[in-house]
């Protein structure tokens, strides 16, 4: 089973506002029970007017969207 958290996904266009230790196609970052998906977009650096949907779940959400109601797969899921 994977470590608790959040995996987000970067398109590779947006890859370069990462960190290098984070350019990657996926960056897990912990769950505080409080941020945003749009905090924890740009708590890695990647500013949310550069961003485009948002998906969470499969599904389209904004920034403002729940990171603490959102089930977490134990393996990330890849999109074309």
């Amino acid at each position: 089973m994977g470590e608790p958290g959040v995996c987000l996904r970067y398109d590779e266009d947006l890859r370069f506002f990462l960190a290098p230790r984070h350019r990657q196609p996926s960056v897990r970052v912990p769950r505080d029970g409080t941020s945003t998906v749009g905090h924890l977009v740009e708590s890695l650096g990647v500013p949310l007017t550069e961003v485009g949907t948002l998906v969470v779940g499969g599904r389209a959400g904004g920034s403002g969207f729940s990171a603490w109601t959102v089930p977490i797969p134990t393996t990330p899921t890849t999109t074309s």
